[in-house]
């Protein structure tokens, strides 16, 4: 069983999504980028980050695409909301700094677009929002790439996320209604 031929290993490598890179690139993937890349089981996410411990080298690793964890899973937009803010807590001010360069937006407008969340009630939804603002702040100063809208105005578009969301998003950064404010014509 375990001594498969190279055809067949080939011709199952092919059916793969993963096809598209070497197998030396595969073996240099870092365990942890591989699971967020194929969309683990949170169990299995939960180990993987327990045994990466508090590492803080291991989520500044890159891929062979050269990308931290952090990016894969703001990438995906089944990453469970758990592990983006485990990957938030435990990543190092530089990873999260480098994802505000990103040409793909700020964190927190990727979480918004991609509508990464909780199963469960809006709390959770509250603590995920939390979490990205507190390590990263600047973010609500920012509209993101592709609508040109502030945070709160994103969680708005196709009634995703809840009304503590938005009001949350609001209240921290209540600057963001400037721009729309100062082009309003005053009412005769």
């Amino acid at each position: 069983y375990c001594n498969e031929s190279q055809s067949t290993k080939n011709a199952f490598d092919e059916t793969l999504f993963l096809s598209d890179y070497s197998s030396k690139e595969l073996e240099k993937t870092p365990l942890l980028h591989a699971a967020l890349e194929i969309g683990c089981p949170m169990g299995l996410m939960n180990r993987i980050l327990c045994a990466c411990g508090a590492r803080t080298a291991e989520f500044c690793r890159l891929d062979g695409q050269n990308r931290t964890p952090l990016t894969i899973a703001l990438s995906n937009k089944e990453t469970p909301a758990e592990i983006v803010i485990e990957l938030f807590k435990r990543s190092p001010a530089e990873v999260i700094e480098k994802l505000d360069a990103d040409e793909e937006g700020l964190p927190l407008h990727r979480i918004i677009n991609a509508g990464i969340k909780y199963s469960s009630r809006s709390e959770n939804e509250l603590v995920l929002i939390g979490t990205i603002v507190e390590k990263a702040p600047q973010v609500l100063h920012f509209q993101d790439n592709i609508h040109g809208m502030p945070p709160f105005m994103l969680a708005c578009i196709d009634n995703v996320w809840s009304i503590d969301v938005v009001y949350g998003l609001l209240r921290t950064g209540p600057w963001a209604i400037e721009p729309y404010i100062k082009k309003r014509k005053p009412i005769k």
